[in-house]
């Protein structure tokens, strides 16, 4: 046993004199033996090691041995393009292709489960840099987290912020970056390894994000889009992104697609949408999506109401009121004319839909959340618009009591009870009504 050890010894030895002489290249499955028994001992000299590797890649042609080797030493290191590099080239000398021509090489290929430790170690080195990366994420909204609780209590003790205090916020907000920083160069290595990973690049935007480089992040949100834009987590945070930044365009896409894929929260993507159409004056767009929210929880009072708003704008929109005086300009020199009197009625028709429409939402508003007094004035005024006095009244009425000092209330309660001749109950009503 002992003369065997020797004479491994002294081939390792033997190796390393003929690699350190540039005149002659000793064979190529010497270079690897050599290679694998230095990587085997307890102390590698991986520096010697990749010397008598890159000999051989430089020698040799195929090498795939080498390129192995030199790719685990190279992850050994954390030096995950060189590591790459090797592997891919080894996955390039063992393609299917070439191992289908060549059944020697085949069985090359296989040797030692080369390709299964190439695979395992890429997983391995991945999954420790994308969980060591998520740790710096988690640990930077710690660091965070204390910093706005300590301003929250400072805030609410009255105190007035020293400079050590600015001074251990600025320690603490220096490490909130370098933890963030720390997080994105172990990202940036996963992306080394294998770039069709959605999670690295929302994880990567979400650290931009927090450094206050939006469009950074959005350029990551949009490559783990294209990659899953099932990701319903993914998609919500970036149409957040974009409604902060007032793309409201984008914002309303994205809310809309969360809301599709997410049905649990599809009620607040929703809303989200509708407040995007509506800082884009989008009123039809507005409209759908108000629908959409309705379909999902048609309790919801506070929507009720404000289709019913938008349904009220849109009757007496500057569009609808300059066209009406243009017909009925036009009347005045054409009172008979057809075309005309058949514009003036649609006109007259569309704003009464729309009114009837809005008394729905108004009342069923009204109906879900009797404490709320601005639905019951709405309904009043829109039963009051179309005639509708019995309504009107008893909606003014709940107003009323709902809130005894909501004055417009008693005003336009004065003025139903006026109608229907009720003059004690008017005159009692607009003493009420401050503005009188």
């Amino acid at each position: 046993m002992k003369k065997i050890l020797i004479g491994v010894l002294l081939l390792a030895l033997t190796v390393t004199a003929f690699a350190q002489q540039k005149k002659e290249v000793l064979p190529y499955d010497a270079l690897i033996r050599s290679a694998k028994i230095y990587l085997g001992q307890k102390d590698k000299d991986y520096d010697h090691v990749v010397e008598l590797l890159d000999i051989a890649v430089a020698n040799y042609p195929d090498p795939l041995e080498a390129h192995f080797y030199l790719g685990l030493i190279a992850a050994e290191r954390a030096e995950y393009s060189v590591m790459m590099d090797h592997f891919r080239k080894f996955e390039a000398i063992c393609s299917k292709e070439n191992m289908d021509a060549d059944k020697k090489r085949a069985k090359a290929c296989q040797k030692d489960d080369m390709p299964k430790q190439i695979r395992e170690t890429k997983e391995a080195e991945l999954s420790r840099a994308f969980k060591d990366g998520v740790t710096q994420i988690r640990l930077a909204d710690s660091v965070s987290s204390v910093m706005a609780t300590a301003a929250d209590s400072s805030a609410a003790a009255g105190d007035t912020v020293t400079v050590p205090g600015d001074s251990t916020k600025a320690t603490r907000a220096d490490i909130v970056k370098q933890l963030l920083n720390k997080g994105q160069g172990l990202f940036n290595e996963c992306i080394v390894i294998d770039d069709t990973i959605p999670g690295i690049w929302t994880n990567l935007a979400l650290i931009e994000k927090k450094l206050g480089n939006i469009d950074k992040a959005l350029e990551y949100y949009q490559r783990s889009y294209k990659l899953n834009p099932n990701d319903a987590l993914m998609v919500y945070d970036l149409a957040n992104v974009y409604f902060d930044q007032k793309d409201y365009a984008n914002s309303a896409r994205y809310y809309g697609e969360f809301g599709a894929l997410d049905k649990a929260n599809a009620e607040a993507a929703f809303i989200n949408q509708a407040m995007s159409y509506q800082a884009l004056g989008d009123n039809a767009s507005l409209e759908k999506t108000l629908d959409k929210i309705l379909e999902v929880n048609p309790a919801n009072a506070e929507i009720r109401y404000q289709r019913g708003v938008m349904y009220v704008r849109n009757a007496s929109s500057p569009e609808m009121r300059d066209s009406a005086q243009k017909i009925d300009s036009l009347l005045t020199v054409s009172p008979k004319d057809a075309a005309l009197i058949a514009a003036r009625d649609q006109m007259i028709k569309s704003r009464q839909d729309y009114n009837t429409k809005a008394l729905a939402d108004f009342k069923q508003a009204a109906e879900t959340n009797a404490k709320e007094p601005l639905y019951w004035y709405w309904y009043g005024n829109t039963a009051f618009f179309l005639e509708k006095q019995d309504e009107s009244l008893e909606a003014y009425k709940k107003c009323t009591e709902t809130d005894p000092n909501f004055s417009d209330c008693w005003c336009q309660l004065s003025l139903v009870y006026a109608r229907k001749g009720m003059k004690p109950e008017a005159e009692d009503a607009s003493s009420k009504c401050k503005d009188k």
